[in-house]
Order: C-alpha cells, then sequence, then structure tokens
C-alpha cells in the first residue's frame, strides 16, 4: 500500500532507524502474525494504542514477543486504549510466567477487551490456571491461554 492509502498504519522511520513520526487513519484490523515483531516493534504499536480509537481486533501472534512487549502493551490497554476488542499473542515463545501480572491487569482494567488469545507461549500450567481464573472473575473477557 502506498503512504497516502486511507487505511495504512504507518511509522515514519529514518535510514539509521530513528522514529521521525507516525500516522494511523481508519484501521480497525491489524494482522501481524509471524513478522518477527520484537518488543522494539511493541513500543510503536503501544504508542499508536494511546490514541487511535479505531482498532479493534490485533493478530501479534507467530512473533518475538517477550515479557517486557507483554507490560508495555498491558500499560497501553489498562491506561490509554478503550476501543480494542480482539488482541492474539499466541505462539510467542518469549511470553513466560513473568507476564501474568500484566495479562491479569488486562484481563481485570481494560472494559472493552472480549477476547485475549495466548496459547502456546511459555506459560507454566500454574500460570494458565491463574489466567483462567481471572477471566472467569471478568465476565467480559474471553481468554484463551
Amino acid at each position: 500500500l502506498p503512504w497516502e492509502h486511507p487505511l495504512f498504519l504507518g511509522l515514519v522511520v529514518s535510514h539509521d532507524s530513528k522514529f521521525i513520526g507516525r500516522f494511523v487513519i481508519f484501521l480497525k484490523i491489524l494482522s501481524l502474525q509471524n513478522n518477527g515483531i520484537t518488543d522494539y516493534g511493541i513500543d510503536f504499536l503501544s504508542q499508536i494504542l494511546q490514541s487511535n480509537k479505531t482498532l479493534t481486533a490485533i493478530w501479534l501472534d507467530q512473533n518475538d514477543i517477550s515479557d517486557k512487549g507483554v507490560r508495555t502493551i498491558s500499560n497501553s490497554l489498562v491506561h490509554h486504549n478503550s476501543t480494542l476488542l480482539y488482541l492474539d499473542l499466541s505462539k510467542n515463545r518469549l511470553i513466560t510466567d513473568v507476564s501474568i501480572e500484566y495479562i491479569q491487569d488486562i484481563i481485570k482494567n481494560n472494559k472493552t477487551l472480549t477476547e485475549l488469545s495466548i496459547y502456546d507461549c511459555n506459560l507454566s500450567t500454574s500460570a494458565k490456571d491463574k489466567l483462567k481464573k481471572a477471566a472467569k472473575l471478568n465476565s467480559a473477557a474471553h481468554t484463551t491461554a
């Protein structure tokens, strides 16, 4: 898609990877599965989520997101975003039990997210049980762990 396309999410980055600017216009669904997205990419996405009022679904499965990325996206979803309905973080093998607190925070405090998919990460059985319990306490959210 060209830069001026009305449905394009863009980050303007210089040749030496310094952030210059961004724009988000009319995008409702963002599928970035299996794109090698790292925590650095999540930093940019989280900045966008803080002001975006149109995104309702994001697929981030099969990337290289770690606990740090989960913490970052959790902060945006809990404190700034009120439009996202679906988030898929599945098959990010760098997500471990360290992320449980952040994911529970999303489930408990984000009032619009109705489905969170986080299966096939590096979570223990105990961590998965905690997430299922948190999802039951918040009947609006559906969590797949």
